[in-house]
């Protein structure tokens, strides 16, 4: 009889045990137990904090993009891209002009050439493009091209041939961000097809800047 009461005690012990652990284990659980059940983790085992609460079904989890979210916000609109162009075609051109009839130097005068060449053929393709989108291009120079053109009309030789060189290469690294951004943008196929004409020439013209600057020993930067 005291060996069958032994294991009677015994067993209701641990029974007690056992209830208590997983009271225990409910208690700790706060939100993912509920019901006496276990519940569903938090969406996307997200820690559920006061100030990174557990998000609603279907809601965006903090911190997180939504699909498509980055490339809006790097996006150029067919406005922002015309006038970029048009406003750096119009720079570009100016100072080459300058440059053709300013320096002596025969290798800055024929990639001068080469740059007026290459934008007047782009200039209606550009109006063109504005025309159809019924979209306004700037009707004036910002005020740095104007003080860069006042500043360059100043210079004279190697001074002027390497400030000529330096500008030209910021615009045309402009053009190129602008056509990159286009390409991933543009909502029409002409907008496309013009950015990849912009891309193309702006490859072209730094190339030649790069044979210049070697042959004449003049940084781009």
């Amino acid at each position: 009889m005291n060996a069958i009461w032994v294991r009677k005690t015994v067993g209701l012990a641990a029974l007690a045990a056992c209830l208590v652990a997983v009271s225990a284990l409910a208690q700790m659980g706060g939100g993912q137990m509920g019901g006496g059940g276990m519940g569903m983790p938090n969406q996307g085992n997200f820690p559920q904090t006061p100030g990174n609460p557990m998000p609603a079904p279907g809601q965006q989890p903090p911190g997180m993009n939504m699909p498509g979210q980055q490339n809006l916000m790097n996006s150029m609109t067919n406005q922002d891209f015309l006038r970029d162009i048009s406003q750096n075609a119009e720079i570009e051109t100016t100072m080459s002009q300058l440059a053709w009839t300013n320096s002596s130097n025969e290798n800055i005068q024929v990639l001068a050439q080469h740059v007026i060449a290459g934008h007047q053929k782009l200039a209606s393709e550009i109006s063109d493009a504005a025309a159809r989108h019924n979209l306004s291009l700037p009707d004036r120079l910002p005020g740095s091209a104007r003080k860069d053109e006042k500043k360059m009309k100043s210079l004279t030789a190697r001074n002027f041939d390497g400030a000529y060189l330096k500008r030209l290469h910021h615009y045309v690294q402009k053009d190129q961000n602008s056509a990159k951004q286009a390409l991933s943008s543009a909502d029409t196929p002409d907008m496309r097809q013009l950015a990849m004409e912009i891309q193309s020439q702006a490859e072209d013209i730094s190339k030649q800047m790069e044979d210049v600057s070697k042959a004449e020993n003049i940084s781009l930067k």
